[in-house]
């Protein structure tokens, strides 16, 4: 690829005039927070923490610092309906207190306070107001330090943390107003969420050209909808104004962008000539960020906002979206700053090649746009999208010849050493990403796997092996399904599976073993269950169920037959399918025990298996494989809810054992965990009224002693501490699953959307599961517009309780231990008082 430098230019001489750059920052839209939720990322103290960086620089010295201006009706009626405005301006008075939390509730990913209405209209304004200052030329370029962001909203709703989007409502008015003289505005939209509000706001105007790059996973990235896909590209007079570039999964880096930037915006931005540039700054794609999972450096966005600066004569206006990591939100958007003040992007440098995928959503979009923009209409070099070019490298005036005599060199030397620290963790992270491994997952899925298929299954230790794979067409078989077949299938004892043309993968972390059990012996299953059908466990593992693809592995990274448990062949050789298993465990590798299954067997394995929609493997940071095996996991991964633990899931190492698989101090047995592995987005404490004991007398997790439960019906005499996580609907009902251990079919959801719709709108509990101590999942009200749910006994349980039938008990001093950990680790009590509490609940009568 192209050598990328960007150099001071020398001949502009040193005395050349200082441009003019304005900022804007209000502590009044510090007012706007989300109340009982001191853990929301979108919160205050993002642009304090800016602020302040900007301030310890000394570079607002160098800026034209502005106060904060509302916004006038009349501004934002170009581009929101009469009732999405009447309901920003009011949501905050008096007369709402009782109902805001309902009515947030109504939106998606929004809430509102007493400060929320003047943040709003401080927010729209302050961006309004540089953007006609830069307009008129009496700034240069502008930072809007604003909140809440804008470019969800769209033209009747507020969404996404977002009330009135900013950037439209100033880009209308720029527009509109004639004597300004500008005709054509730019708008890059680097969040790493789609802008759908600003889309969706100038979908058919040629006057504006959006572009928006950002993670889309196909559709799964929020706001999860196919208005960020390539394809979305306008209508009408506006068609070929809209450019989406999607990225495919997490990890996109610096190079990336920049891929982007040199081969779809910057020939088009050329063609369009705008008269301003409005960037929907959201800094969420940055390292480190909770929410985004890209790698993209302060150093990165400097570069990509110099580039930007080639046109309308650097007129530029920034408003601030998302990014919720407080350092680098802090350091980029001072990156960015120093840019507009100093015209050369910060001093670092950095080599990486873009992902594959990369070049190949470029391709797509590149190929879409150009019948409306002829100059992307070349091919790109085969040397640079297979990667064998030299790496892009991101080289900045190392030198820095001419420092400003005002800029403290202390200063210099930290922000020297910062942009260096970024770009070795993105270095890092990329070494992750960009091995054989990673490469292969992102590779050719378009290419042909062969007549013969083969798999090779890693013994302990192989693990990132395992997911080196050339994959493109998946379908999934249920657990059930499953089972009925390995019972009457009994091939190599304690190994990966294969059944007919689908291949089975279980990878283990720590251990490697597959257990039969019933579920009457788990523990959640009442005692007396009867004779129930084998259920296969899976312990501390991570499993794929995959059709119709090959694996191939690398020899030069060490894997061979002898680090493998078994193989399975499948080939056409004219007498049909057959498929064989062989053992590879034995003293010699020729040394084979083959199990041949006949074509009743195959078929009736195809016949089982479930069609689903199309899946995709992606790697996530922790460089494992994470897969969506479902339509209804594809649907319910999108709906958060808040699930409330009572119990020893308040410690949080214990929890996240039903997430990421494993144990803690304690417990006798491990948990399998969830398909997604993602920790919780939040954790917060409440207490509800609502009676906590203790009952039962042994379980396979704990061994002897009760265990907590939570009366399902409230009352106004008791209090319970809960813990809450913020996951999502799909890894709560694999938590739900874990808690009560019974038969299930992976092909639908035990619970489900109208089961969620049910408790809220009935305000009832629903019970979710046949059999079960935690069957009953119980709705406690909202947080942040977020359902809370628990699970526990049913009131038919709680009078078992009562009357003898089934034991109330204290707990044992392992499991009471994790309460008291989970309680003093929340800062909820002290060790003793923690131990009273549970004292109290276990030795008062039901």
């Amino acid at each position: 690829m192209e050598k990328m430098e960007l150099k001071s230019e020398d001949n502009k001489g040193e005395n050349r005039r200082r441009r003019r750059v304005g900022l804007i920052h209000d502590e009044r839209m510090c007012k706007h927070f989300a109340p009982d939720d001191d853990y929301h990322p979108e919160n205050p103290n993002r642009i304090l923490a800016i602020w302040n960086k900007l301030k310890s620089s000394g570079i607002t010295q160098r800026c034209v610092v502005l106060s904060a201006k509302e916004a006038e009706d009349k501004y934002i009626a170009a581009v929101h309906t009469k009732n999405h405005i009447d309901l920003i301006k009011s949501i905050s008075s008096k007369k709402f207190d009782s109902r805001r939390e309902r009515i947030a509730a109504k939106y998606n990913s929004i809430y509102f306070n007493e400060g929320s209405s003047e943040a709003a209209y401080l927010a729209a304004g302050s961006v309004l107001e540089v953007a006609e200052k830069v307009a008129k030329g009496e700034l240069d370029s502008a930072f809007a330090i604003v909140r809440p962001p804008g470019h969800h909203a769209e033209e009747n709703e507020p969404m996404g943390f977002c009330l009135h989007n900013n950037v439209a409502v100033a880009t209308s008015f720029l527009l509109n107003k004639r004597e300004l003289g500008i005709k054509k505005i730019l708008i890059v939209d680097w969040d790493v969420h789609h802008g759908n509000g600003t889309q969706k706001m100038f979908w058919k105007d040629p006057r504006v050209l959006f572009f928006s790059v950002h993670r889309y996973d196909f559709g799964t990235f929020y706001p999860a909808s196919e208005d960020g896909s390539h394809i979305m590209i306008g209508k009408g007079p506006g068609a070929g104004y809209n450019i989406n570039v999607p990225w495919e999964s997490g990890r996109c880096g610096d190079a990336d962008y920049i891929a982007a930037w040199d081969h779809v915006l910057i020939p088009v931005a050329k063609e369009f000539s705008p008269d301003i540039i409005m960037i929907s700054a959201g800094f969420d794609a940055a390292v480190g960020d909770p929410l985004g999972g890209c790698c993209v450096t302060p150093y990165g966005y400097s570069v990509m906002l110099k580039k930007l600066m080639e046109f309308a004569q650097g007129k530029i206006v920034m408003a601030l979206e998302g990014g919720y990591n407080l350092d680098s939100i802090a350091n980029s958007v001072l990156a960015c700053v120093e840019v507009l003040v100093e015209e050369k992007p910060l001093s670092g440098s950095s080599e990486a090649y873009p992902f594959e995928s990369t070049w190949r959503v470029i391709q797509a979009v590149r190929e879409k746009l150009s019948p409306f923009w002829p100059i992307l209409n070349y091919e790109l070099s085969k040397k640079l999208t297979d990667g064998k070019a030299p790496p892009i490298q991101l080289n900045g005036d190392v030198n820095e010849r001419n420092k400003k005599a005002e800029e403290p060199a202390q200063a210099a030397e930290q922000r020297a050493k910062e942009a260096k620290h970024q770009v070795r963790t993105t270095d890092k992270m990329r070494e992750i990403v960009e091995s054989p491994v990673a490469r292969e997952i992102e590779g050719d899925r378009r290419g042909n796997c062969g007549d013969r298929k083969e798999v090779l299954l890693c013994r302990q230790g192989m693990g990132k092996l395992l997911i080196q794979s050339r994959l493109w067409s998946l379908k999934a078989i249920t657990f059930k399904a499953f089972c009925s077949v390995l019972l009457s299938w009994m091939v190599v004892s304690s190994s990966p599976l294969a059944l007919g043309k689908a291949y089975i993968l279980v990878y283990y972390a720590e251990e490697f073993s597959l257990t039969l059990c019933c579920p009457g012996d788990m523990e959640g299953q009442q005692e007396g269950a009867g004779e129930e059908t084998p259920f296969l466990f899976i312990v501390n593992c991570t499993w794929y169920i995959i059709l119709e693809f090959g694996l191939q592995y690398s020899e030069e990274r060490g894997l061979r037959e002898r680090d493998c448990v078994a193989r399975w062949c499948h080939s056409n050789d004219g007498n049909g399918d057959g498929c064989v298993i062989s053992c590879l465990d034995s003293d010699g590798e020729n040394d084979i025990c083959a199990n041949i299954i006949s074509e009743d067997l195959e078929k009736a394995v195809q016949d089982v298996l479930q069609p689903f929609s199309e899946l995709r493997v992606g790697i996530n940071s922790n460089d494992e494989v994470s897969t969506v095996s479902a339509p209804w996991r594809l649907q319910l991964s999108k709906i958060d809810v808040w699930y409330a633990t009572f119990g020893s899931n308040m410690c949080e190492s214990r929890f996240l054992c039903y997430i990421q698989g494993g144990q803690v101090e304690g417990m006798r047995k491990a948990c399998a965990g969830s398909l997604d592995k993602s920790p919780p987005k939040e954790i917060l404490w409440k207490t509800v009224p609502h009676r906590l004991f203790f009952g039962r007398d042994q379980t396979k997790t704990w061994g002897p002693g009760g265990v907590a439960f939570l009366h399902p019906e409230s009352n106004s005499q008791n209090r319970a501490f809960m813990c809450l996580y913020r996951i999502t609907l799909e890894q709560f009902n694999d938590v739900l699953l874990q808690e009560n251990v019974s038969r299930f079919d992976l092909s639908s959801p035990v619970f489900d959307l109208t089961d969620l719709d049910s408790i809220m709108e009935k305000g009832k509990s629903v019970e979710v599961v046949e059999r079960g101590w935690y069957r009953n999942v119980v709705h406690l009200g909202n947080e942040s517009g977020i359902p809370i749910l628990t699970m526990t006994c049913t009131l038919s349980d709680v009078e078992s309780f009562k009357s003898g039938i089934h034991p109330l008990c204290a707990p044992a001093k392992e499991y009471a231990d994790t309460l008291v950990r989970g309680l003093v680790g929340g800062n909820q009590f002290s060790e003793e008082e923690a131990m009273a509490y549970i004292l109290e609940a276990s030795t008062n009568p039901l």
